[in-house]
């Protein structure tokens, strides 16, 4: 597909349990900074996941060198110049179009530079979208506004203790970015708000190193999920997609901005 003037790819996995005419869920997936789609199907995991509920999963492919996404939060990202949201509109608008999906539950995830996208456009176009998944991806930096939803949107968003390209903490200077990055807490906190979450957080040990923040009450039944992982580094693991699906299929669209 051509998008501003700049040929684009995407590639879909069907489940093997696919009939044309019946709808189902969609997942887009995207890649973090110096992979690429195939990367992405090949170390994370949707497409099994797909074979075992039953939903699409589509495969995103930056046109930037390196695979840089453009969120507009980094540098790199802006000197990229491509219009990655264009971008991804038009592959939910295509994939609509060619295959019979359930509108209602349309779902996106990413794993660093790809989780910083996967924010961005749940910050950007909310309403096309059921939930969002960001897997060790900052959404800003300490000085500056960081990314929340113009309405409502729920999101879970994993974070690792021992990140040290995306620093948990905030304050702590990236070495990829050499910037100080906004922290775990604070992006799940400010994207509550924006959800006009009301009830007061909620925490739950789910094994031995995850830990649930969760934010509920949100308009239209949004909600927040802060998976802090102790000890985590930067990576993405395979046990990470089946805890984003259980989050994904319990989601219905929000319906109104608080």
């Amino acid at each position: 597909m051509s998008v501003g003037g700049v040929s684009r790819t995407y590639f879909v996995y069907t489940p093997k349990s696919y009939s044309a005419g019946q709808a189902v869920p969609v997942v887009f997936v995207l890649h973090p900074l110096t992979k690429d789609a195939a990367w992405a199907e090949h170390i994370m995991g949707w497409d099994q996941c797909a074979d075992k509920n039953g939903f699409i999963v589509v495969y995103g492919q930056s046109a930037a060198d390196r695979g840089v996404w453009n969120a507009g939060v980094t540098r790199s990202e802006r000197a990229s110049g491509y219009d990655d949201v264009s971008y991804l509109e038009a592959v939910m608008d295509a994939v609509d179009g060619a295959y019979t999906v359930d509108m209602s539950h349309v779902y996106m995830v990413g794993f660093s530079a790809g989780a910083i996208m996967t924010a961005k456009m749940g910050a950007t176009i909310p309403k096309s979208l059921t939930a969002v998944a960001t897997v060790e991806g900052m959404t800003g930096y300490a000085d500056q506004d960081v990314l929340v939803p113009s309405s409502p949107l729920s999101i879970i968003t994993f974070r690792g203790t021992a990140d040290e390209i995306n620093p948990y903490t905030s304050g702590i200077e990236s070495p990829l970015f050499h910037a100080k990055l906004y922290s775990a807490t604070g992006t799940a906190a400010d994207w509550a708000q924006a959800d006009g979450c009301t009830t007061a957080p909620t925490t739950t040990q789910v094994n031995s190193h995850i830990v649930i923040t969760d934010y509920t009450g949100g308009v239209g039944g949004a909600e927040v999920q802060l998976m802090t992982v102790n000890g985590g580094k930067h990576e993405y693991k395979p046990e990470d997609t089946d805890l984003i699906w259980q989050f994904f299929k319990t989601q219905s669209k929000a319906t109104e901005k608080p």
